[in-house]
């Protein structure tokens, strides 16, 4: 809203209206207060957008401008000869100097902001991307592994933990991005992959088998996840479930069963760390409830796409068969050379026929 002057040598000119602060009183109140006396109507001041300082010949002005919200449903004009509402990028308007500068502020504000909106702080990416599939590893590097599974496949974003490429596959579009290890960072990933978008992702990663059978390579699929985890706690009571969503897990354990792939669908164990001196009590514990194995993120995947409604699934490599020191066998995993690496590719290729499959109901 812009308002023109009926006085002096600035009669004729447009300004953004306000005045001059009284004693005591903050940017928001003065500006309330001049635009209730000028016109009559109640705003509410919200963003500092800039302060403006121009030499005029008679005086020197510092002027702070607030972006505010028309609270009235109308304005009286009791200073001014007439007032407008027109767009940011208006021309051929004759503005006072000073409120020259402001409409320039005013734009890289509004550009500033607009970004902030799109760009999610974390993974770096907006809804620019449309895709409606995302399947998240937690190793950056594994989304090498995941590259010559996807066609038209495009590096996006490398923030943090958080590296992301995108691709078809059969005709699907899906997101690949890591979440780096723990329940909190991947709870990052599914409220911002949320926001732009996403309606279904799939977890891959990796586990220790707390059951016996269960052969390194062997997949293992989550029904449901015990939280012992701080991220889902976090979110809501602990009596909450963390379960995945069916047809997402059905979607799953059909494509493990159609490729050949040996699985195992069970409870998941969701904790914070394998370093902890009580570890392997920990273990005994829940393997005697018949728990299939461990990781820190299913938990909070499951329980924060619940609440989101988002669809999620988790799958599982197992890189330590049950009685195996977790250290030993995680590093040899990571060597790439043995069961573990070839579980690797068959939980990709799982997760990314599950999604297919999704698309087709």
């Amino acid at each position: 809203m812009i308002a023109q002057r009926n006085d002096g040598d600035k009669a004729g000119k447009w300004e953004f209206p306000g005045g001059k602060y009284e004693p005591g009183e903050t940017g928001h109140e003065a500006i309330e207060r001049e635009i209730r006396e000028e016109f009559e109507a109640d705003i509410k001041a919200e963003d500092l957008v800039c302060t403006v300082r121009h030499r005029y010949p008679d005086f020197d002005l510092e002027m702070d401008c607030f972006r505010c919200h028309l609270v009235s449903p109308a304005l009286h004009l009791l200073e001014h000869s007439a007032l407008r509402w027109v767009k940011p990028n208006v021309r051929g308007i004759p503005w006072l100097a000073a409120d020259r500068k402001v409409i320039r502020a005013y734009k890289k504000y509004l550009k500033e902001k607009e970004n902030n909106i799109m760009l999610q702080a974390h993974i770096q990416l907006d809804d620019s991307i449309e895709a409606k599939y995302a399947i998240l590893p937690g190793d950056p590097a594994r989304i090498d592994k995941i590259i010559p599974f996807l066609t038209d496949c495009k590096e996006l974003k490398f923030n943090r933990e958080y590296r992301s490429v995108s691709g078809y596959y059969k005709g699907i579009k899906v997101i690949a991005i890591s979440t780096g290890m723990g329940g909190s960072s991947a709870s990052i990933a599914v409220e911002e992959l949320h926001n732009i978008g996403v309606e279904a992702m799939i977890r891959i990663g990796s586990c220790g088998a707390l059951q016996e059978g269960i052969r390194l390579g062997d997949l293992v699929i989550g029904c449901g996840a015990i939280r012992d985890d701080g991220a889902s706690r976090a979110y809501i009571d602990i009596r909450y479930p963390a379960v995945p969503d069916t047809e997402l897990l059905n979607c799953v354990i059909e494509a493990a069963r159609e490729k050949g792939f040996p699985h195992h669908v069970g409870v998941i164990h969701s904790h914070e760390s394998f370093y902890m001196d009580n570890n392997a009590e920990e273990e005994a514990y829940w393997a005697r409830y018949g728990t299939l194995g461990s990781d820190f993120e299913s938990a909070a995947l499951f329980t924060v796409g619940r609440i989101r409604h988002v669809k999620t699934a988790s799958i599982l490599n197992n890189v330590v068969e049950k009685g195996q020191n977790t250290a030993e066998s995680v590093s040899s995993y990571a060597g790439g050379t043995d069961m573990c690496a070839v579980g690797e590719l068959r939980e990709i290729e799982t997760a990314l026929e599950a999604l297919h499959k999704l698309s087709r109901k």
